[in-house]
């Protein structure tokens, strides 16, 4: 697949998602964490092959745990003096009341002194950059100032522990003890809960291939060996008992079985396996013993390829985010601001404890994490759940355009038919044989994986007939295929091609019929007519009345004859044009972009389709699709069937939506909560604890299911989903994202 102009930056450390542009040092060295909670879990759990679940601990969760007691203790003895504001001083005007009140308040500098040493160290070091001081090298990286969040936490506990510590020195005026230790109890708490529901949310790709052997049988000369996966060559025979998982991508060379592929393409429907038949990584062999020649070995196996995709989508930014992040990189300053303001108009009324405690919540209900988390959670769980399906999606930014597309476009054979064309007649010239014509095309078609080329090479393979290999074969896009056997040179193509060679007025070529033709050509002589049919995709008609049901434009593009084009135009009611060359696909695409101002996808499965798909917004690879297929396009659907497109739609438009009521829940969050704390109407504690709580619901926002995703029926999910979010509300709020 085509790389997207997506930009890529580093990614966390943790949970993999990427480290906002606030975050990246100067010179672009970036952070290796996303955020605080990140950077202390990494210290708390010992994160390893053997700790998935992120459950082993370490003396920094210890510290966590005593923190929490100690802060417990703060508020215990912190209640003496609400008792006092609230009933009087009553008994501690007496000496024995403020000799208890003196030693209370210095017990109370001890335990939030521990509390601050515990918990604080963290929070200092990642607001200096010093957390982790050691890059990948090993050598000991520069620590740098960090305005971000965690220095407007920073600077609000440090400032009532000091005013609060001046008072106990005083012995008069308030003591804000217990608010700077349950601050830091709950950012660090806060912190850790969010790291690890990142961390949980984007773990899909790491699982991938969790289930997978490490060790395999193979076949040798002298009999049955154990080998590991890795040390598995190409061209090896393995073998793969009923209910083991299969460990490589190859082909069955002994047994039939059922196999499970669900864990690759969604599909939950066993597909029947025997000789020939191809096999992949992942699926499960159910019920029969298989013998499988290896065709790729480890980290080439399209599961490799899936892990690493989601991998490389991960760090990707979409441009909607990239815009959050400009954005939070001027809040933090203005937050500052607004908070030394606050502090400053108090102070010059009279009042600078009230102007501490205002501008403390101030600091604390800024929350600019949710921005930075706003974009990269909800596209990546989209991504991830895409991938479940069998739908590969390349980046964030690809999920962006299909939530935008306005027109499809498709191809035919094998995309919107099965590609499963079978020879129904032939007419043959007076001076060759019907058998060495087709032996000879059979050859041509050999080095082509074309459908036609298919039904061509098993028709002669079930005539017995021997197939040459042909010299200096070549794929003309859009037209055939040419090659020399036996000195003579042939091609095998479409009417175009055969127009093209002078072969115009060969009464084999005056020949009408509504299925699709092939013509063996030598020169300007027709050697040859093959006629071969296909059939629709069943699933085709519902496919695409779905995706007309949410506003979208569909159009068949083909290189075949008019008369099986009109046949399938016919079948499913749609616009179909034929006998177009790649070249033809590409300017009418354009020409559609113009006229519809819309973005357009593509959707087929051959060689000629590579030009076209590279040119579309988006290009959708489907099934088999060619190697230069898939490379060039964003999308590749795994499995057999058009049924999971609908669904990629729907997903992508939802992803969208998510984001944008993430980020309008995070603005309203910050606008109102900075009004309210601004007015001295919150608390600090509570202003702290409901930026814990903003970063959580984003969290949840973006990660919670909108149906059960053990339902691969990809229409009937897009249809559910398109009853709650109606086309104008979906396509209008989604046609700005670029």
């Amino acid at each position: 697949m085509t790389d997207t102009p997506a930009s890529e930056t580093a990614s966390c450390d943790h949970c993999g998602l990427p480290v906002p542009r606030s975050r990246l040092r100067r010179g672009g060295e970036a952070s290796a964490f996303c955020c605080f909670g990140c950077h202390i879990v990494q210290q708390m759990v010992r994160a390893g092959e053997n700790d998935q679940d992120g459950t082993a601990t370490s003396p920094l969760m210890l510290r966590l745990g005593m923190g929490v007691f100690l802060a417990m203790n703060i508020m215990a003895f912190s209640g003496f003096f609400y008792s006092q504001q609230v009933y009087g001083n009553g008994g501690s005007d007496s000496p024995a009341g403020s000799l208890l009140a003196s030693v209370f308040s210095y017990l109370l500098l001890l335990l939030c002194t521990l509390v601050i040493v515990l918990l604080g160290g963290p929070l200092i070091g990642e607001t200096l950059g010093t957390m982790t001081v050691r890059n990948q090298s090993g050598s000991r990286r520069p620590w740098a100032w960090r305005i971000d969040v965690n220095s407007l936490i920073l600077m609000g506990v440090l400032a009532a522990f000091v005013l609060s510590a001046v008072n106990t020195v005083r012995g008069s005026g308030h003591l804000y003890y217990d608010t700077a230790a349950m601050i830091l109890v709950l950012v660090t708490l806060g912190g850790y809960l969010d790291a690890r529901a990142k961390r949980k949310a984007a773990a899909s790709g790491e699982s991938l291939l969790a289930s997978l052997p490490s060790a395999v049988t193979v076949r040798l000369e002298t009999g049955e060996s154990e080998m590991q996966v890795a040390a598995v060559e190409p061209g090896r025979i393995v073998r793969v008992r009923p209910g083991e998982t299969i460990a490589i991508d190859g082909d069955v060379v002994e047994g039939t079985s059922h196999v499970d592929e669900s864990v690759l393409t969604g599909e939950s429907r066993h597909r029947v396996v025997s000789e020939s038949s191809r096999v992949l990584a992942g699926a499960m062999n159910m019920d029969g013993l298989l013998w499988v020649r290896a065709s790729s070995k480890q980290g080439e196996r399209v599961i490799d390829q899936v892990k690493r995709l989601l991998e490389e989508a991960r760090r990707r930014q979409p441009a909607i985010q990239r815009t959050a992040d400009r954005i939070a990189s001027m809040f933090v300053p203005l937050v500052m601001l607004l908070a030394g303001g606050v502090l400053l108009w108090h102070t010059l009324r009279g009042d600078a404890g009230a102007g501490l405690f205002t501008s403390l919540s101030v600091l604390l209900i800024s929350c600019p994490c949710a921005l930075g988390l706003a974009a990269p959670l909800a596209c990546y769980n989209a991504l991830a759940r895409a991938s479940r399906h069998g739908m590969l999606v390349d980046s964030p930014a690809t999920l962006e355009k299909l939530a935008s597309i306005g027109a499809i476009l498709f191809d035919k054979t094998g995309t919107l038919t099965r590609g499963r064309m079978t020879v129904s007649h032939i007419v043959v010239a007076e001076y060759i044989l019907p058998d060495d014509a087709i032996s000879l095309a059979a050859s041509l078609e050999s080095a082509s994986n074309h459908p036609i080329a298919s039904a061509i090479v098993d028709f002669a393979k079930g005539r017995g007939l021997n197939i040459p290999s042909p010299q200096q074969a070549r794929v003309l896009p859009g037209l055939g295929i040419a090659g020399v056997i036996s000195d003579r040179m042939l091609r095998l193509g479409s009417l175009a091609l055969a127009q093209q060679t002078g072969a115009a007025e060969d009464p084999l070529l005056l020949l009408t019929s509504e299925d699709t033709a092939v013509y063996l050509l030598e020169g300007s002589r027709a050697l040859a007519r093959f006629t071969l049919a296909d059939e629709s995709r069943p699933e085709a008609a519902q496919v695409l009345s779905s995706l007309r049901s949410v506003g979208m434009t569909i159009r068949v593009l083909t290189g075949d004859d008019t008369g099986p084009a009109q046949q399938l135009a016919a079948l499913l009611n749609v616009d179909v044009l034929s006998r177009l060359l790649p070249g033809d696909k590409v300017a009418h695409l354009e020409s559609e972009r113009r006229v519809r101002k819309c973005k357009i996808a593509f959707v087929g499965d051959g060689i000629n389709d590579a030009p076209v798909m590279g040119a579309a917004d988006v290009g959708i690879a489907v099934g088999n699709a060619t190697d230069l297929a898939r490379q060039a396009g964003h999308v590749h659907l795994m499995g057999e069937g058009l049924d999971r497109l609908p669904f990629l739609f729907a997903l992508a438009r939802d992803a969208v939506r998510r984001v944008r009521m993430n980020l309008l829940w995070a603005f309203g969050y910050n606008a109102i909560g900075l009004t309210l704390a601004t007015m001295g109407l919150l608390s600090p504690i509570f202003a702290a604890s409901s930026m814990v709580v903003s970063s959580l619901l984003i969290v949840w926002t973006s990660s919670r299911p909108w149906r059960e995703d053990n339902n691969s029926d990809g229409a009937t999910e897009f249809n559910t989903l398109a009853g709650v979010l109606s086309p104008s509300s979906l396509y209008g709020a989604a046609s700005g994202a670029s």
